[in-house]
């Protein structure tokens, strides 16, 4: 028998059965499983689903972005502001230090 200096312990193993489960997937189910019960008597017209999707989300978007918008552009407008100000007082305050250790 040899002499060890390091013990390294042996690796651990876990079984366990793989189970996939995906939120996205059983929410899309329950959705379709409502919108088949609510359109078993209906006539359905190709595209109709689909056009008043989109009209309707591109409206709240709109107004969200534009109530948004403003309050953040003045944001930008304040920030920038601030910057250039802060940049006028270094510039100075450097050059009165250049100036003051400048050799004559």
């Amino acid at each position: 028998m040899g002499i060890k200096f390091f013990h390294l312990p042996s690796h651990r193993v876990f079984d366990y059965p793989a189970r996939h489960y995906d939120k996205e997937l059983e929410k899309f189910d329950k959705i379709n499983e409502e919108a088949k019960a609510t359109q078993e008597g209906a006539e359905y017209v190709p595209g109709s689903i689909v056009a008043k999707g989109f009209r309707k989300s591109n409206r709240t978007l709109k107004r969200q972005e534009a109530g948004y918008g403003k309050g953040k552009r003045l944001i930008v407008y304040a920030i920038i502001a601030l910057i250039l100000i802060a940049l006028l007082y270094l510039t100075k305050a450097l050059s009165l230090l250049f100036q003051a250790y400048q050799v004559k």
